[in-house]
């Protein structure tokens, strides 16, 4: 059983990872932390209590799918919290399931081209001053978290970056 956490700012493949993982590993559960936020009503104007309900959701989940014997997937960024991090090791560590947590980051500047070549969702929380904000704080993520793996993707293809992964966590 593994709990695997891909963390790291925009565009770097945390979201192309996790779904061709969850492809490969038979029953298990892939955790969407910002599609279940977006369900809590006004979770745009309540951002901090949204954030934090959304990851307790989440945690409740995840603790759900390992009792039960699953893997798990997070794809997120949690870049600015070193408790939700340790409260989601500690879950995986509570059920026994092999924890990997994976730091996916690249340059500045291929963070940002690679965000503003996708384009901005208007009714999202992200735009160039945050894609900037996150990639700051994966900066600092990679110092507070020394047991993550740190793959840089600046160099490398979406399929390099799986593969990396996935000779990680397969």
């Amino acid at each position: 059983m593994k709990l695997v956490i891909l963390n790291g700012p925009a565009g770097v493949g945390k979201s192309t990872v996790a779904e061709k993982l969850h492809a490969e590993m038979p029953m298990a559960f892939l955790v969407n932390v910002d599609a279940w936020r977006r369900q809590i009503s006004q979770w745009r104007e309540m951002r901090r209590e949204s954030q934090v309900l959304s990851y307790k959701i989440a945690a409740a989940a995840i603790g759900a799918c390992l009792a039960d014997g699953h893997d798990v997937i997070v794809d997120k960024a949690i870049l600015n919290d070193d408790s939700t991090l340790e409260e989601l090791v500690a879950t995986g560590e509570k059920f026994g399931a092999d924890v990997h947590e994976i730091i996916l980051t690249a340059d500045k500047d291929v963070v940002m081209n690679r965000a503003i070549s996708r384009g901005f969702n208007p009714a999202g929380l992200l735009n160039e001053e945050m894609v900037e904000t996150l990639w700051n704080l994966s900066q600092d993520l990679r110092e507070t978290r020394p047991n993550a793996v740190v793959i840089d993707t600046s160099a490398l293809s979406p399929e390099e970056v799986y593969e990396s992964v996935r000779s990680i966590v397969l």
